[in-house]
């Protein structure tokens, strides 16, 4: 992530909603324009063309990425998967496991509990 860019509940279907539209617009031939899109994001189209923008600006305008950056990213996101999908036994969990925990129930997932 960006590190003048922080994730919260409020925001992150703002952040969904725009990179979506930026990997739709790059990856597609034909698509909405962006009022359809701030309709199906229940934002404003004036605010869909400011999070488009600053989606790019944030990409530094980077839209395609090597294999090896995607090797990267995915081993990354497998690892915190695996963090959050098998915690420490509750109620013994790190701190960042115990932030964890909360991204997780807040995004509606169940835990697993993980024995050594």
């Amino acid at each position: 992530m960006h590190p003048d860019f922080i994730l919260t509940r409020h925001n992150v279907h703002r952040l969904i909603i725009a990179y979506t539209v930026v990997a739709i617009k790059f990856y597609e031939d034909r698509f909405y324009n962006n009022e359809h899109y701030s309709k199906v994001g229940g934002i404003a189209c004036a605010e869909m063309n400011v999070l488009e923008a600053k989606a790019l600006q944030l990409l530094d305008y980077r839209l395609a990425v090597t294999s090896e950056e995607y090797q990267e990213y995915a081993k990354k996101i497998e690892t915190m998967a695996l963090e959050v999908n098998y915690p420490a036994i509750k109620g013994r969990e790190t701190k960042e496991q115990e932030y964890q925990l909360r991204l997780w129930d807040w995004i509606g997932g169940k835990y697993e509990l993980y024995i050594n």
